[in-house]
């Protein structure tokens, strides 16, 4: 299931849709986006104060979100998210 999260980043997409897929899919996903997305995904969070369960890594590499481990894949357009 593909989705783009672009509207600066909408943090609620990114949530609602990490809530819907385990119904669907009846497994947890993991979640494939750009570097730049991650970094914008961090930033926003740590900016809004959102009590999200994030993990970084090397201070800057986010590696979960929402206890989903959080791949990087550059071949995706900022803002672009993937749950597999």
């Amino acid at each position: 299931m593909k989705f783009n999260i672009v509207k600066g980043i909408d943090i609620k997409i990114l949530d609602e849709e990490l809530l819907k897929f385990p119904i669907t899919e009846e497994q947890y996903p993991y979640i494939f986006m750009n570097e730049n997305t991650a970094r914008e995904l961090v930033a926003k969070t740590i900016v809004e104060g959102c009590l999200h369960d994030i993990t970084i890594k090397d201070k800057r590499t986010l590696t979960t979100y929402q206890g989903n481990k959080v791949f990087i894949d550059n071949t995706k357009a900022f803002g672009e998210v993937e749950l597999r």
